[in-house]
């Protein structure tokens, strides 16, 4: 049971770009506290630069055949995809040049003959590879939807875990690391107040905001071309 007003609420003091720049962090891309702190680390080159990011995804989702989910072409790719995309180049900062993507049916499941499986690799800006293998079709899940992320530097690992960020940092040339854990919980660990802050802060000031709809379309583009990929099973050009 629900209720709709019929007086919709609006900030007035907003213009319309302040408008589409508040809408697009609430119903745009979220980026995590966890993915932001790991920006940071990222940032500070104390790692050094980034070579590889892989992205691994495993999840159970029940039956949802009569919402919207449940009539996509391309479940994986375009509802959940598209969010890790979106993740590799906020962390990386880079964008994707040509992309190889081969999708799996589920016909073991619910999902039937629509792919919600794939295998993606993208060569990104600055010669980066974005390595991606993600399922919905899992009999349990062992990520979150946030996935599990690797990210391979010149002098260590970055790995994003579930309220967790763990940093290997190379010691020498014999494989030892240095590892740190850094805890991510509590309420800045809720994409949603973090996007909102973030919006707020964009507005007050007269920047684009983080999760801008203008920059959004990159990754939608980058999906789109990896769902031609897996039709013809060949690279593409973004």
């Amino acid at each position: 049971l629900g209720y709709l007003p019929q007086d919709f609420g609006y900030y007035p003091e907003f213009t319309g770009q302040d408008f589409l720049l508040y809408m697009s962090a609430l119903k745009g891309l979220e980026k995590s506290y966890a993915k932001r702190k790991a920006k940071e680390v990222l940032e500070s080159n104390v790692l050094g630069e980034i070579h590889h990011i892989k992205c691994h995804f495993s999840h159970y989702h029940p039956d949802a055949s009569a919402s919207y989910h449940g009539k996509l072409e391309h479940p994986l790719l375009s509802d959940v995809t598209i969010h890790h995309m979106d993740t590799a180049r906020f962390l990386s900062g880079e964008n994707p040049v040509r992309v190889w993507c081969r999708e799996e049916a589920a016909e073991y499941c619910w999902y039937g003959k629509r792919p919600a499986s794939a295998t993606l690799i993208t060569e990104m800006s600055s010669n980066i590879r974005f390595l991606y293998d993600g399922t919905l079709a899992a009999p349990v899940s062992t990520t979150d939807w946030n996935a599990d992320w690797d990210i391979e530097c010149d002098n260590g690992v970055l790995q994003i875990r579930p309220e967790r960020i763990i940093v290997h940092r190379a010691m020498g040339d014999d494989g030892d690391a240095v590892v740190e854990e850094i805890k991510v919980d509590g309420i800045e660990a809720d994409s949603r107040i973090a996007s909102l802050r973030e919006a707020c802060m964009a507005i007050r000031e007269g920047r684009k905001g983080e999760t801008d709809y203008e920059d959004n379309l990159k990754t939608f583009e980058w999906m789109e071309k990896a769902i031609e990929s897996s039709g013809i099973q060949d690279w593409i050009t973004i």
